[in-house]
């Protein structure tokens, strides 16, 4: 009998429990986001935050209505996905 045989009950519940691990937390992640949203929205006296970007020749601004603003040159983006 070869190991896989013998042992594959043991090899099967470290599969179940790592898989359930990356579950619980993916759901702890959504649960912080929601939360974390909803804050935004109190903090926000329960309007919507309006996110604006706007485009120039050598950088990017975003603006949200909660007064939050973000400056990002075009040289300091390393990355790019559609």
């Amino acid at each position: 009998m070869s190991w896989w045989a013998q042992y594959w009950y043991i090899i099967m519940a470290w599969v179940i429990m790592v898989a359930w691990l990356f579950i619980s937390r993916a759901r702890a992640l959504r649960k912080q986001l929601t939360i974390f949203q909803q804050q935004q929205v109190v903090l926000h006296n329960h309007s919507p935050i309006v996110k604006t970007t706007m485009m120039f020749d050598e950088y990017m601004e975003f603006h949200s209505s909660n007064g939050a603003k973000l400056t990002v040159h075009y040289d300091q983006i390393t990355f790019v996905k559609k």
